[in-house]
């Protein structure tokens, strides 16, 4: 295996260890974009030349410094997603009336990864606007599934995912309102880790100058391994501008060390969105394994909260979110056809419009629910340490960018189903602000099944301490390109993509 598919830890230890330089990693880095990238289209806007020169700088550095005197990410290259402010990079959300946008400083996060030592060498690429499960905008194109270029990676932080599973990155930085870590990790076979809310900085990844923080969103890692969100996580966690002032972060350490000292809740399907089988399956079987491994694990507990109103309540609050920067006469068009909706219609189509007209006072009835949601996951989780469940409703699927996202379908189980009922899934951690960690756990059909780890508020180190010793249950995935050497491989057959299936281990 090249340098390209190790961990960002392993290569931490060996830039430590002075067994390979912070420019060799990085010229590796962008010889695989060169090989690779004009098929899969992940990095689209690459600063090589400055980040080479971080990188000498970075091997200077190494050799007259003492190890405590640098940071934990020393002379590590990584890239971003392109919705992130990099000084002198554009910073488009893949919008065509950004196309000249260039950012004059770092995000928050971005200038945390910084301080540690971390060299951005790139951003890649998100659907337009950040408004897609799928990444496609008219400004970069289309980023194909390193596993199936005829497959959407998922988004928004598609870009981000593709470019980890090609090993174009070892680590990525990326951002969350309906799934956009989550989705994107389990159709690409990577890990994520969606904060508990208000934990990390959004600020540098806005639209405009705005420093609110944005309800529901939130900025996390992504890796090819799970060990090392957690080194990501620490680097970027914490108060921010004028919070610095009054409070530092002190998250508790993981509830559990060990899997079988873990207390697990499991939600494998729901009649509100049903889900390919082969996800289920996945799911229940790892249960099986967690009982083996002598974990408490519960295939029926008694939920908190009615998760299909979780579901709209989040739906409707997302929509509140998306409106935001919406012009007056387009909120008065959705608002109007609002009017003659079904009472009963409890659509994605049907929250665009509801939320478009919602007054402030429903907005506050809709918090105030949500406030006690969170006081019964609070209880919920004095019981139970975490919470397994599907990412999505099916594994990555054909590209589907032609029609409106509103109108989409996709195929489960020989049924179609709304595009976008994958968001009951995303609402549960979603509207309480819970943390979600996000791992590979199995193969089907040659494509990766993620599962997300869903835990209490502010417990983030115990959803990433359970995915991490997964590590123990399912074998890490062999990535289709991971033996590919150089250009002579770059036009590879459909066939080709999908790999040899003797090589890809799949958790039992």
């Amino acid at each position: 295996m090249g340098i390209q598919f190790k961990s960002a830890g392993d290569l931490l230890a060996l830039l430590a260890a002075k067994e390979i330089s912070s420019v060799e990693v990085l010229q590796d880095f962008i010889a695989r974009i060169e090989a690779f990238d004009g098929e899969i289209n992940a990095v689209v806007a690459r600063r090589f030349d400055h980040a080479l020169a971080l990188a000498r700088a970075a091997d200077d550095a190494r050799m007259r410094s003492r190890p405590d005197e640098l940071g934990a990410l020393h002379g590590l290259p990584l890239t971003v997603k392109e919705s992130f402010d990099v000084a002198g990079l554009p910073t488009t959300w893949g919008m065509v009336s950004r196309a000249d946008h260039l950012a004059t400083d770092d995000a928050d996060a971005v200038a945390r990864l910084a301080a540690a030592g971390a060299i951005v060498f790139g951003k890649t690429n998100v659907p337009e606007g950040l408004a897609d499960c799928q990444t496609a905008n008219p400004l970069y194109g289309t980023t194909n599934n390193p596993w199936d270029l005829a497959l959407t990676c998922g988004g928004s932080s598609g870009g981000s995912a593709a470019a980890l599973a090609a090993g174009f990155t070892c680590a990525e930085l990326g951002s969350d309102l309906a799934g956009s870590l989550r989705t994107p990790a389990h159709f690409c076979g990577v890990h994520s880790h969606k904060p508990s809310y208000g934990v990390v900085s959004q600020l540098g990844h806005s639209l405009d100058a705005d420093a609110t923080q944005t309800d529901l969103t939130v900025i996390g890692p992504m890796a090819r391994s799970a060990s090392d969100l957690r080194v990501l996580f620490d680097c970027i966690a914490g108060p921010s501008g004028f919070e610095t002032i009054g409070w530092k972060l002190a998250l508790p350490e993981s509830r559990s060390r060990r899997l079988r000292d873990f207390r697990v809740a499991v939600l494998p399907d729901h009649r509100a969105c049903a889900v390919d089988a082969t996800i289920r399956a996945a799911i229940t079987g790892l249960a099986t394994d967690l009982q083996r491994q002598g974990a408490q694990v519960d295939l029926a507990p008694e939920w908190p909260i009615d998760l299909e109103l979780c579901w709209q309540d989040y739906m409707m609050m997302m929509r509140a979110v998306g409106s935001r920067r919406a012009s007056v006469e387009a909120l008065r068009q959705l608002s109007n056809q609002a009017a003659g909706l079904q009472s009963g219609d409890r659509s994605y189509r049907a929250a665009v419009r509801r939320a478009a007209g919602m007054t402030h006072h429903s907005w506050l009835s809709l918090n105030s629910r949500r406030g006690r949601c969170r006081e019964a996951w609070q209880r919920f989780f004095r019981t139970y340490d975490v919470v397994l469940c599907p990412v999505h409703a099916s594994l990555a699927f054909a590209h589907d960018t032609a029609s409106p996202r509103e109108d989409r379908t996709i195929e489960i189980n020989g049924r179609r189903q709304d595009y976008n009922q994958s968001l009951f899934w995303m609402a549960i951690a979603g509207l309480s602000y819970l943390p979600s960690t996000v791992r590979p756990i199995s193969l089907a059909r040659g494509l990766p099944i993620g599962i997300q780890i869903i835990g209490p508020y502010l417990e983030d180190l115990t959803t990433l301490r359970f995915a991490e010793l997964l590590d123990e249950l399912c074998p890490p995935l062999v990535y289709p390109l991971q033996d590919a050497a150089g250009p002579e491989h770059a036009g590879f057959t459909s066939t080709q993509r999908h790999h040899d299936q003797s090589r890809r281990k799949a958790c039992s």
